[in-house]
Formats: C-alpha cells, sequence, structure tokens
C-alpha cells in the first residue's frame, strides 16, 4: 500500500472549473470526488469547506482522496475533524484512516482505529483486516498483526502477501516460509488465493534472511 507522491507541479487548482460541474446539476459530493480524482486537492476543499452540510460520503471522500494521494497528514486530520463532529464511520473511511497510519507510523491512532472496530463491527470485511494487519506491520507490531491474520474468516491473496512480507521483513525468515508453505495447504485453489510476484519476493526475502539458500 505504498502512497503516490504528488508535487504541487502536477495539479493546478482549477476552483471555475470544478464551480461550472455543481452548476450542470452535480452534487458536493461528486464535486469533491471528482476534484480528489484529478488531484485538485485545492478545489476539493474549498466546496467541502463550503459545503452547509457534510454526511459520511463527503468526509469518506476527503479522506480517501487524501489518503490515497501521498497526504497523509492531511488524511488524519481529516479524519479527526470527522470523529469530532460524531459523523459515523464507514469502513471505506477506516481503511483510508489506517492506510494514512500506516504511512506515518502512528501506532496510537491506528490501534483506536482497530478498537473502534472491535466495538462497532461484528465482522469486519477482509478489506479491513487486510489495513489492519498492513498498519500494524508498518508500524512493526508483528505479533498484533498475526493476531488479525489468524482471527480472520475469509484470507484473500492480499492477506497472505501483507503477513508474509511482514515476516519477512523483520528478519523472522522461517516464520514467513512456514506461512508460505501454510498457503498452499489452505485450500488454495477453492479460495482462489494464488502466490503473486510480490509473495515470491517476500519468500525469497525471508530465506536469505533465514539463510535457507536450498529452500
Amino acid at each position: 500500500m505504498d502512497s503516490q507522491t504528488l508535487s504541487p507541479s502536477q495539479f493546478e487548482p482549477n476552483y471555475s472549473a470544478v464551480v461550472g460541474v455543481v452548476e450542470n446539476g452535480d452534487g458536493d459530493e461528486d464535486v469533491v470526488e471528482k476534484g480528489n480524482r484529478c488531484g485538485d486537492f485545492d478545489a476539493a476543499g474549498k466546496v467541502f469547506e463550503e459545503m452547509p452540510y457534510r454526511n459520511v460520503v463527503s468526509w469518506t471522500t476527503m479522506i480517501v482522496g487524501c489518503a490515497h494521494n501521498g497526504k497523509s497528514e492531511q488524511a488524519l486530520l481529516l479524519f479527526g475533524q470527522m470523529r469530532r463532529a460524531r459523523v459515523e464511520f464507514d469502513h471505506v473511511a477506516l481503511v483510508a484512516a489506517l492506510s494514512a497510519c500506516a504511512e506515518l507510523g502512528d501506532l496510537k491512532l491506528g490501534r483506536w482505529v482497530h478498537w473502534y472496530v472491535q466495538k462497532r463491527q461484528q465482522q469486519p470485511s477482509v478489506r479491513l483486516n487486510n489495513a489492519l494487519m498492513h498498519m500494524y506491520a508498518s508500524c512493526g507490531i508483528i505479533d498484533e498483526a498475526y493476531q488479525v491474520f489468524t482471527k480472520m474468516s475469509q484470507k484473500t491473496t492480499v492477506s497472505w502477501t501483507i503477513i508474509i512480507m511482514a515476516f519477512a521483513k523483520q528478519g523472522l525468515g522461517k516464520e514467513a516460509l512456514d506461512l508460505f508453505k501454510d498457503m498452499f495447504s489452505d485450500d488454495v485453489g477453492e479460495n482462489g488465493v494464488k502466490p503473486d510476484g510480490t509473495i515470491f519476493i517476500g519468500v525469497l526475502c525471508a530465506c536469505s534472511h533465514a539463510g535457507f539458500v536450498e529452500e
């Protein structure tokens, strides 16, 4: 989940064009989304600030736009404002916030999001669990990442990739290799879970760390 870094020269404010979209009948949420998608954060932010009522869609759209475009600090700032506004978070906002926490190493907020998920959501989505794992792994808390992984009733290729890479990056080669072997015994074909290039890179890295040249 690497963040994309945008330089200021890649997007110039074009608020008048965004206003034109409003005049053509699109809702404010659509305007904010289009502005973020184009990298026009100044325009999207101005529309957002002038909205008389901000619902979960408008908040989430701004947070996701920032998180996906390398503006993690701004994403978490908006997430905090959304929390103080007492707007209920949806899983999309939570995933975006966890992505930003992973990028910034904000373990404290990441753990709060995990607490919130446990309190409010009976069965978190696979995507949300993946985001939790990635956040813990990025903060170097491999045990908690693994706990999330083991409790998942459904695992995707992304799930396996995150946890294998997490162990490999911590120098836990044997554990990463054992997980890779477990992946093949987890009804791979039936669940549609297949190793990809990233997993193989993680396994090679793990073998290197552990000195398993023959493996």
